[in-house]
């Protein structure tokens, strides 16, 4: 008979492995750890997972999805090309202080051979809006006339930064999540 699956355990797993994730490392986690950090058997981590690539795989999409919803589903359509692009960055600079463990999991299941293209793929779907939003204000004139992928580059690379600063130094996020757009804005800005 099979055991019924309760989305409360399945997140719990999840969490767990974001937790172990992070404080391990990757290569060194164990689903043994996962389950006892998660309150469950390891048996019944398999139960939700099949294979420590499944759980991997589905953790990375999890994370994603939840970044997604927060960045772009709660974007107005109704604000202008910059106040769109703030948007965007605020979202993303506040999700990655109040969530740094998931942030810091999320970098590395980026780069894991265990992660599948396809759901790399499915990841990155929602983030496409973002992508052809770059291009629009690019095609506008508002932003420099830089591929579409360098601009979403230095927009990583500047909320990382904002991010480990506003961590590291325990400083108000609002303070220096104004100040890293603006600097954002003046490398991509066309002036």
């Amino acid at each position: 008979m099979a055991r019924v699956r309760s989305e409360e355990k399945r997140l719990a797993i999840l969490a767990a492995a974001t937790g172990i994730i992070v404080e391990s490392g990757l290569p060194a986690t164990r689903t043994a750890a996962i389950a006892k950090a998660a309150g469950v058997a390891e048996g019944t981590l398999f139960v939700y997972f099949k294979t420590k690539d499944e759980l991997v795989n589905q953790l990375y999409l999890s994370i994603k999805q939840e970044l997604a919803a927060v960045m772009i589903t709660t974007a107005d359509d109704s604000l202008s090309m910059e106040a769109k692009f703030r948007h965007y960055w605020c979202k993303y600079v506040c999700w990655g202080v109040e969530n740094h463990s998931k942030k810091l999991a999320m970098d590395q299941l980026m780069v894991s051979a265990a992660l599948l293209p396809e759901v790399k793929e499915q990841a990155n779907v929602p983030f496409a809006e973002v992508a052809n939003y770059v291009a629009g204000c690019i095609e506008a004139g508002l932003l420099k006339s830089l591929p579409v992928d360098y601009v979403l580059g230095v927009f990583a690379a500047m909320a990382e930064m904002t991010i480990n600063y506003v961590l590291q130094q325990n400083v108000a996020v609002e303070e220096y999540q104004q100040t890293g757009f603006d600097l954002l804005w003046d490398a991509v800005a066309k002036r």
